[in-house]
């Protein structure tokens, strides 16, 4: 069985080739899975839009989620981000296809506009957040082409996120 092993902010290997900047394309998969670590833009605030496949997020910034939440300050701050990432699956590594998440975040995991994983939870003002490592879940990619994937998140206020990872 293959699995594309994303987390979201601790990841495995990474074997792909970029296309362009804005396309990540996934073409052989290692038995560990594959580390989803370039190509990625956010943006702070929240737009249901943003997880549409059509949305133009060319002004946004590149981020690697694979670093420590602590590099990234800003997110702090107690409100919503997204994260997209457009990936081009080729026929080598079609279903079934499987999404393993490390966190520090609530979030809700879209895939072509549409929610497919709700983990933790992203309402304000009760951000609550889970890490579901170790739990993988269906990622829906049934054929060759081009996805949307988008990721909705927020830091819950009033605890410690601490390096548990050298």
């Amino acid at each position: 069985m293959k699995y594309i092993l994303a987390l979201l902010f601790l990841f495995c290997t990474l074997t792909t080739k970029a296309q362009k900047p804005d396309v990540l394309i996934i073409d052989s998969l290692t038995p560990q899975g594959i580390l989803l670590d370039q190509g990625w833009k956010w943006r702070t605030g929240d737009d249901p839009n943003w997880a549409k496949t059509d949305f133009d997020d060319s002004q946004w910034l590149g981020i690697d989620p694979t670093r420590d939440i602590h590099d990234f300050p800003e997110f702090f701050d107690g409100n919503v981000r997204w994260l997209r990432l457009r990936l081009k699956v080729n026929q080598q590594v079609l279903p079934p296809l499987g999404l393993s998440v490390n966190q520090a975040t609530g979030s809700e995991v879209y895939l072509n506009g549409k929610l497919i994983q709700t983990i933790g939870q992203v309402a304000a003002p009760n951000f609550k957040a889970k890490d579901p490592l170790g739990y993988p879940f269906h990622l829906p990619v049934e054929s060759v082409g081009t996805y949307l994937f988008a990721v909705r998140l927020a830091l819950q206020p009033h605890i410690h996120y601490t390096k548990m990872y050298a």
